[in-house]
């Protein structure tokens, strides 16, 4: 492997390792959840949820996994980044961006974006409880969606306040009520 590949990979993996911090760290605090508790949810040990929190160490997948059912989140969400939120919006079009005026505030992205920006985990709490609260302004919470939702649109607060937020909570409510679908038509499955 060259060495402009082998850097290319680990600035992916730093990337990725960054992303998970941020993102577990935005949905656990927006669903008002301890490091502890999260854990305890998850089945992991409470320093795994410091270390990934802290973007350090290399988790297993089963790890990021556990986590991602705890916060009721697709373990793939908990990876996602800019260049993410990016391409689902531009393939989604502007709808969004109409849903983001009629909800959202332009002084609240900019404090939002200025939490976020600030570097300071608890700073990033506040973005991300501001990105949830849009999320119930929205309608996306409902008794199917609602972890789901409150937590994806506190990680796209996170990564991009705004588009980021609408985006994050609408694609998490989808996967949620998709997911308890699945699970119930498989449940009808069962029984027959």
């Amino acid at each position: 492997m060259e060495d402009d590949t082998k850097a290319a990979l680990l600035l992916n993996s730093e990337g990725l390792r960054s992303a998970l911090a941020r993102n577990v760290t935005s949905a656990r605090i927006a669903l008002e959840m301890t490091q502890q508790q999260l854990a305890d949810r998850a089945n992991v040990s409470r320093s795994a949820v410091v270390l990934l929190e802290a973007a350090e160490g290399d988790p297993r997948l089963s790890t990021i996994a556990n986590i991602a059912q705890a916060l009721g989140l697709s373990a793939a969400f908990l990876l996602f980044g800019l260049d993410d939120i990016k391409a689902v919006d531009k393939a989604h079009g502007s709808e969004q961006a109409e849903q983001i005026r009629e909800t959202l505030t332009e002084a609240q992205i900019e404090q939002m974006e200025r939490l976020r920006s600030s570097g300071v985990n608890k700073n990033l709490g506040k973005a991300a409880n501001l990105g949830a609260a849009a999320a119930v302004g929205l309608g996306l919470v409902s008794e199917t969606t609602g972890q789901a939702a409150i937590a994806g649109a506190a990680i796209g607060s996170a990564i991009l306040p705004g588009v980021g937020t609408i985006l994050g909570g609408s694609i998490a409510a989808i996967w949620a009520a998709r997911t308890l679908a699945a699970a119930v038509s498989d449940s009808k499955k069962d029984e027959v």
